[in-house]
């Protein structure tokens, strides 16, 4: 191959029932979307420094020629120096003819590439040429690749272990609360990270298979998304290979290493692990690892699909900033540990959400990947959702739809009601605006408004509309990358209704609505007028605007926004148990509830 050097960049419960001639607000609305007192610790949660120093993402798409079909890996890690070498071998299948294969590489040096091909005889084509373009390396080829065919690019590389930022592949020596001197090394790709340890497609909606090679230290413990297949000790080091992965976006891939311990249980012929760096640390991952099965088994019951790996590790590291969720395995802050000699039932129920938030990942995200990053908020929303709802599977008496209330929603409305909030649905250019949280909660809530609304309103079928639409949606996409479109088409097919059009404008606009409801009774009837407007804890007439974060910002003043959501109001009668559900969509609507023969509440 090419001896030429190419150099890469661096890169609360739901409030009573109500009269309806009060004014309601929007939480009452809202509330219909069940709202919880534990904060838990999402994507991004403490991480300054994943923050800072961030590739742009959806900024460098690739051309669509070539698509790589398996990842073959190797890397070489020394613990004691901050510098790794390897080479990976990617099948491609060629989509177009073109003499060019564009990738993402950053922070490396490539220093060797060629083209192989399926019959052995054929003599490698080194590329002649090599380019650079922000984090995108192309190499040229003197014959062009002809469509159908399946060549293998072999790349030579190097590259260095950050320890500044917990990105791409970082080292972490620290001290544990017991006073045990830590050191490892693991990886968080997310969004757009990836391409700083191996040249690759670095595209969510890119998936292809991995199989991964490390050569590490003798005395350390490797692990990554899928089992080891072999160990051997070659010299000085030991080779661990695992199994090839099933199809995987870069940024669900990643892996760890270093001296850790673990306990383990089988269910359904698969391995549940918690690692930690200690005995002593491990003595308190009791309660994790059974809520990791626990969690595995209500989600695949809720989706009626297996777990997509035969094993599912989690690694509780000391000096983690956030959680890393990849397929197979789960990188979690030491907050996970829960002594139970000691400990409160917020430790309890955080370590619950916290597992069962990580399992949900494993099928979205894992096994249906996103379309692009402007499409995470999806993910990150059903995620919760479903964290929710294996938590109130495992622990039903803890009643944890009323705090999604106080969690979720309530979160999202305090974030939502100032002039300065934007549609969660919208173009992301940089890592910074994928780290939203409340963008996440209002998702989730709009999730479990679509869900309450269907089970209303729907057939009485044991698994609910939404339930059915959400398994749907995972099914058709399996191996995939999908995007919020495709989860309002499945929603549709099985609720027949327009749920895009439902939602639209809850994920396209920002804010949410303030309801004013008169009552007219004339001799006959009891009618209700129902107007909407946008709801602002701060008029945004106000020049001076208050952000939420507790800072100003000059705003310029503008006229109300026009209301037009989509609205599902339940209203029932005392000592009736029929409840009738109404939906509004119009700035201005009326209610005909009848004769009036019953006391109406919502």
């Amino acid at each position: 191959s090419t001896q030429s050097t190419w150099e890469t960049n661096t890169g609360m419960s739901r409030p009573p029932y109500i009269n309806l001639s009060f004014l309601l607000l929007g939480l009452l609305v809202l509330s219909f979307l069940p709202h919880n007192a534990v904060a838990v610790a999402r994507v991004g949660d403490d991480e300054a420094g994943v923050l800072e120093n961030a590739p742009a993402v959806d900024a460098d798409v690739l051309p669509t020629a070539v698509r790589p079909l398996h990842y073959e890996l190797l890397l070489r890690l020394d613990q004691q120096v901050d510098h790794f070498s390897g080479n990976v071998s990617i099948t491609l299948e060629v989509l177009e003819a073109t003499d060019k294969v564009s990738l993402h590489a950053a922070n490396l040096k490539i220093t060797a590439a060629a083209l192989h091909f399926a019959d052995d005889d054929a003599a490698p084509l080194p590329a002649v040429s090599g380019s650079v373009a922000g984090e995108v390396s192309t190499f040229a080829f003197a014959s062009p690749l002809k469509p159908g065919t399946t060549p293998k690019l072999v790349l030579e590389f190097d590259g260095n272990i950050t320890s500044k930022y917990q990105q791409g592949i970082f080292r972490v020596n620290a001290m544990d609360e017991w006073g045990h001197e830590i050191s490892y090394v693991a990886t968080r790709f997310d969004p757009s990270h990836a391409r700083t340890v191996f040249p690759c497609f670095d595209q969510p909606s890119i998936k292809a298979m991995v199989t991964l090679t490390l050569v590490t230290s003798p005395s350390h413990t490797a692990l990554s998304c899928m089992p080891t297949a072999h160990t051997e000790t070659v010299d000085d080091a030991v080779v661990h290979r695992f199994v090839a992965s099933p199809p995987i976006s870069t940024y669900m891939f990643g892996f760890a290493v270093g001296d850790f311990v673990f306990r383990e249980a089988m269910a359904d012929n698969v391995t549940f692990r918690v690692y930690a760096t200690s005995h002593e640390a491990l003595e308190h991952s009791v309660v994790a690892l059974d809520d990791l099965m626990q969690a595995t088994t209500a989600i695949q019951n809720y989706l009626r699909l297996a777990l997509p790996v035969p094993k599912l590790d989690v690694m509780v590291l000391p000096a983690l900033r956030s959680d890393v969720e990849t397929l197979g395995l789960v990188l979690a802050r030491a907050s996970l540990l829960l002594d139970l000699s000691v400990y409160s039932f917020v430790d309890r129920q955080r370590v619950a959400q916290s597992v069962s938030h990580a399992v949900a990942h494993q099928w979205f995200g894992g096994l249906v990947s996103v379309a692009s990053w402007s499409e995470l908020w999806v993910f990150e929303s059903i995620a919760t959702y479903i964290e929710y709802f294996a938590v109130n599977a495992m622990h039903p008496h803890w009643r944890i739809w009323l705090q999604f209330e106080v969690d979720e929603t309530d979160e999202m409305m305090r974030w939502d009601s100032y002039s300065t909030s934007k549609p969660i649905a919208r173009m992301l250019s940089t890592q910074r605006g994928i780290y939203d949280d409340a963008v996440f909660s209002k998702g989730a809530a709009i999730l479990r408004m679509l869900a309450n609304f269907f089970d209303l309103t729907g057939d009485s079928t044991q698994e609910g509309v939404f339930q059915r639409g959400v398994q749907q949606f995972i099914r058709a996409h399996r191996y995939q990358a999908a995007s919020s479109a495709d989860l309002w088409s499945a929603l549709s097919v099985v609720s027949k209704r327009e749920v895009a059009a439902m939602v639209a404008k809850w994920v396209e606009s920002p804010g949410y609505p303030v309801l004013v409801v008169e009552e007219v009774v004339p001799p006959d009837a009891i009618h209700y007028t129902v107007d909407q407007s946008r709801f602002f804890v701060v008029p945004p007439s106000v020049a001076d605007s208050v952000l939420i974060d507790g800072s100003t910002q000059d705003v310029a003043a503008h006229p109300p926004t026009p209301s037009n959501w989509w609205l599902p109001i339940p209203l029932g009668a005392y000592g009736v148990e029929t409840i009738a559900m109404h939906e509004i969509q119009d700035a201005r609507m009326t209610l005909d509830l009848g004769a009036p023969t019953h006391s109406w509440h919502c």
